[in-house]
């Protein structure tokens, strides 16, 4: 007890010293529960945001291990007619086999659409041309190498993303009834427009069967939706062109099912899977493999991939703030272990007079190691408290700087490449700000704020910090005391 009482009042005694040594205690416990609060709130984002994410997922043709196995070794020069055998032979999955990985456990909803190029049946009816197209090299040839029309089957309500998450929404008439036989279907009000289309109308389209020839079939306008998506960008013959939305014609899967059956069209099919959580949708991973997925497939999930894009720039601010702590960190040892050296020397003949009234060497290095552990622990303590009260602003301050930043990067590339920024070239290359909303296939949401930062992680953490700069101060104290002779202390007061 004497020792402790006598660490307490050498503190007192030595104010300066003990200032100066809280003083880096107190820098170093403020950098690191910063960058500790920072890191944390990035993880806490991440892990919030995908269990409130509904994600869904698609199973998709995994090129670059078909590119990789038809080229054979690294040694040898890549085949390119291997490579072209292996695409060719991989098609995309039937809807049988769809359905078939759709049986997983950790599949919580599966639904599926198809769809058919196809051009106008009648001199009636056109497609309605973006003035993007017009801008394209080639003009119109260009239009004619592409068909003029998608015709997109829905296997249910779910699977209408546009219409769920608020994309597109009906303007006259309705929908068509869910998985009805019926050749109904719903166009763009800007289609409607172009061809002075009513509810109740019937349009005649053209499509090319298995044996390249034009099969012609009509649908009945039963509803005209308006749609706030852009011209979509489509790759053909290694250039591109652009597909207005207006274009897309839906209806139901089963009755353009039946037009492909009977009329021997090939429509490609698209599975979606829907999982309650980001457990379930790595559990899938695994799952459809084990139920058969060849390994020229692979399981994606455009939500998971936004929302990480998303928090790009917070994890960029993770790594400068942890980068910044071990920086500090360092420096801060290095400058407790040169403190703690002057202040056992300045106090040499305390220890030679310690020793020389009987008091144990192992008693007087626990006095010095009482005295860090105070000044440690009150510095740690302020700290955390300056540390937790500032985290949140601060982190809200860097992050909005760091989305500034790599949105200013992103319009000047644009720029470079003679895009406008408000583009829909440049939204679909967007900052990497946005995220899924929640809504299936649903709209974006820009991860700019967190809410908390420093929590009881944090707090164990910097209590861990404090444990090491203690023990490293305490280990050059009790090295330092166990190596004095007493008598030569009392001897030389120098």
């Amino acid at each position: 007890m004497y020792v402790v009482k006598n660490a307490l009042r050498n503190i007192s005694r030595a104010k300066g010293r003990n200032i100066l040594f809280g003083i880096i205690v107190l820098i170093i416990a403020v950098s690191a529960c910063l960058s500790l609060s920072i890191r944390e709130a990035a993880n806490t984002a991440k892990e919030e945001g995908l269990s409130e994410l509904n994600i869904t997922g698609n199973i998709t043709l995994n090129t670059d291990k078909l590119m990789k196995n038809a080229g054979g070794s690294s040694s040898e020069k890549p085949d390119k007619s291997d490579m072209k055998k292996a695409m060719q032979g991989a098609s995309s999955l039937s809807l049988s086999k769809l359905e078939k990985y759709a049986k997983c456990e950790s599949v919580k909803d599966f639904y599926y659409t198809t769809s058919v190029s196809a051009d106008s049946g009648s001199d009636d009816l056109e497609a309605v041309e973006s003035s993007s197209d017009s801008n394209m090299p080639g003009g119109s040839q260009d239009s004619s190498d592409q068909s003029d029309f998608t015709i997109t089957g829905y296997s249910s309500d779910e699977a209408m993303t546009d219409f769920v998450d608020g994309t597109s929404t009906i303007k006259k008439g309705s929908v068509f009834e869910e998985n009805t036989s019926e050749n109904q279907c719903i166009i763009s009000s800007s289609l409607a427009t172009y061809n002075d289309l009513s509810v109740g109308d019937k349009i005649k389209l053209t499509a090319t069967d298995d044996d390249d020839n034009d099969v012609t079939f009509t649908l009945t306008v039963c509803g005209i939706y308006k749609t706030s998506s852009s011209s979509q960008s489509q790759s053909a013959g290694g250039g591109m062109m652009n597909f207005d939305s207006s274009n897309n014609i839906y209806m139901s899967y089963k009755a353009l099912n039946n037009i492909c059956e009977s009329d021997n069209i090939t429509g490609m099919v698209n599975g979606t899977y829907t999982f309650k959580d980001y457990s379930a949708y790595k559990k899938f991973k695994t799952e459809a493999h084990d139920a058969g997925l060849s390994s020229k497939y692979t399981v994606t999930s455009q939500d998971v991939n936004q929302y990480e894009q998303s928090l790009q720039p917070l994890n960029n601010l993770s790594k400068f703030a942890t980068i910044f702590m071990i920086i500090v960190l360092v420096i801060g040892c290095v400058i407790l272990f040169v403190l703690t050296l002057f202040n056992i020397r300045d106090r040499k003949y305390e220890i030679g007079a310690l020793a020389a009234i009987g008091m144990k060497k192992k008693t007087i290095a626990k006095q010095f190691i009482y005295e860090l552990i105070a000044v440690t622990f009150a510095a740690l303590v302020l700290g955390t408290a300056i540390g937790g009260v500032t985290s949140v602003p601060i982190t809200n301050s860097l992050l909005s700087s760091q989305i500034t930043s790599q949105q200013e990067d992103n319009q000047n590339q644009m720029q470079q490449f003679g895009r406008e920024s408000g583009s829909s070239s440049s939204d679909s290359s967007s900052s990497g700000t946005k995220a899924p909303s929640g809504n299936t296939g649903g709209g974006s949401s820009s991860v700019s704020s967190v809410s908390s930062a420093t929590d009881f992680k944090v707090v164990l953490e910097l209590l861990g910090i404090g444990m090491i700069l203690t023990l490293l101060s305490g280990g050059i104290a009790v090295a330092t005391v166990m190596r004095y002779d007493t008598l030569e202390i009392l001897t030389d007061r120098d």
